[in-house]
């Protein structure tokens, strides 16, 4: 998964619906004792990262519309056309990553999404722009998490959830990627954005 991150390939089937179609269908496949322990540590990593990266994204400046605009919930008991056709419009533009759980838009672009790890990349708007599109609430995952650490005890110290996440600089120079605002950059233009036009008049460079 990484790899084709970083080297900005579009997987077939996104990784991420694949491990929570896996536990949805838990009780009814048959999985041996090692591949359902490997099942819950990927989802467990998933989980910790994207909490994490809300998290960092929030403190950034993104803005929070849980409340406001709620998306369609992720249908995790079958793979079928209508899964995967939805999931071809939720590809991060910086690593063609597919944005299952979480990711962030701008409103400078209707369409244009990117995953928790390239927020920067999205665009050269301040992060006031920017909002978190949550088709898993913090409550799902938390609760989600929750279960899967009685299943699985603890992570160990040396694993533990203070550890940095990967973070999408080294995907934004292999593939070009024009580099972010600097956060001086993003308060100018966050106070251009701001400052009151007269009627008639255009705002000026940025």
């Amino acid at each position: 998964v990484c790899v084709l991150r970083r080297s900005g390939r579009l997987a077939v089937i996104s990784h991420d619906r694949l491990m929570f179609t896996l536990r949805a269908n838990e009780g009814r496949d048959t999985i041996d004792g090692q591949a359902r322990r490997i099942l819950r540590e990927e989802l467990r990593r998933l989980v910790v990262e994207d909490l994490k990266l809300r998290d960092a994204a929030y403190a950034s400046g993104v803005r929070d519309i849980s409340k406001l605009c709620t998306p369609p919930a992720n249908k995790t008991d079958v793979i079928n056309i209508a899964a995967t056709t939805y999931d071809d419009k939720r590809i991060c533009i910086a690593c063609q990553h597919t944005c299952f759980l979480s990711a962030v838009g701008c409103e400078c672009s209707k369409k244009d999404i990117v995953c928790l790890r390239h927020v920067a990349y999205s665009c050269q708007c301040p992060n006031s722009m920017k909002y978190m599109i949550e088709w898993e609430s913090r409550d799902a995952l938390e609760a989600l998490l929750k279960e899967l650490d009685a299943e699985l005890g603890p992570l160990p110290k040396k694993r533990g959830r203070d550890l940095p996440i990967p973070g999408g600089a080294q995907v934004a120079e292999d593939r070009g990627l024009d580099p972010p605002p600097s956060l001086e950059e993003q308060a100018r233009m966050a106070s251009a954005l701001a400052t009151p036009r007269l009627p008639g008049t255009t705002p000026g460079p940025v």
